[in-house]
Parts: C-alpha cells; sequence; structure tokens
C-alpha cells in the first residue's frame, strides 16, 4: 500500500511535503525495514544515515523499493538543499515507474524551491492527474497558482 507524502494527515503532509520529504509506506520485504530505518533517519534529520541505506536499497533488485529509495534519496538531497541531486534522483525514480506520483511531488516541491515555477507546475500537474483525490493536493494547487 502506498500513501503520498509524509503521513496520512493532510496538514502535516502538505508541511513535510514543503520541506520536501517524501515519505512512503512499503510492501513487506527483506529489505522493508531497512527501508523504513532510512525513512526514520529522515524524519530525526539524520540525513546522513538515510542517504546511505538508501544507497544500498538503490542497489537490489525489487524494482518497487528501488524506485521508492531512490525518492528516499531525493527527499535527503532536498533536505540538504542540495536541488540538483535531489531533482537527479527523483528523476530516476520517476523513469524507473512512471505512475509513481511520490516522484512528480518531489520534483515540483523541488523546483518549486528553486524558483523553476514552469517545471513545478508540470510535475504538480502530473501529480494530480496520478493523484485527484489526494488529501495533500493542497501544495500542488498553489503551485499550480503561480
Amino acid at each position: 500500500m502506498n500513501f503520498c507524502i509524509a503521513c496520512n494527515d493532510k496538514h502535516e503532509k502538505e508541511e513535510l511535503g514543503k520541506n520536501g520529504i517524501v515519505k512512503v509506506e512499503v510492501e513487506p520485504s527483506a529489505y522493508a525495514e531497512e527501508y523504513k530505518k532510512a525513512s526514520k533517519f529522515l524524519e530525526e534529520d539524520k540525513i546522513d544515515s538515510a542517504i546511505e541505506i538508501y544507497q544500498k536499497l538503490s542497489k537490489i533488485e525489487e524494482d518497487k523499493l528501488k524506485t521508492h529509495a531512490y525518492v528516499g534519496m531525493g527527499s535527503s538531497y532536498c533536505l540538504l538543499q542540495d536541488y540538483k541531486n535531489a531533482i537527479i534522483n527523483y528523476e530516476i525514480a520517476r523513469k524507473m515507474d512512471e505512475s509513481n506520483s511520490n516522484s512528480y511531488w518531489g520534483l515540483a516541491i523541488t523546483y518549486d524551491k528553486i524558483n523553476q515555477i514552469d517545471s513545478a507546475k508540470i510535475y504538480a500537474k502530473k501529480f494530480l492527474e496520478l493523484e485527484p483525490d489526494s488529501k495533500s493536493k493542497g501544495l500542488m494547487k498553489e503551485i499550480l497558482n503561480k
């Protein structure tokens, strides 16, 4: 089961999203606990530790979890304000699974942070196409209205 960004609560989801954190619940697997550990590190601002785990997970054979690892690295780099690497990792995730809304969310947030509004709008629009009933669509609509 996937949920979009950060949590199940709209307000918290949007607040964390503004900071660049993209959090995904993953299917049970041999690597799910490692993913959860990396996500916890990210929430605790232990970004280097999170990146280290996400990098290991990006090398596994399980494509869905690998995609989420790249989203996690994108979030990590966004928090470090390393927007170039955030975009690179979100783009890898997007190319691996074009139906994964989390990569579009991350790209929209990141491009918005660097004032590339036209690009941010493209990804916000795609996110809303994939997640029209998302509880956190407000932030994407804010980007589209810029």
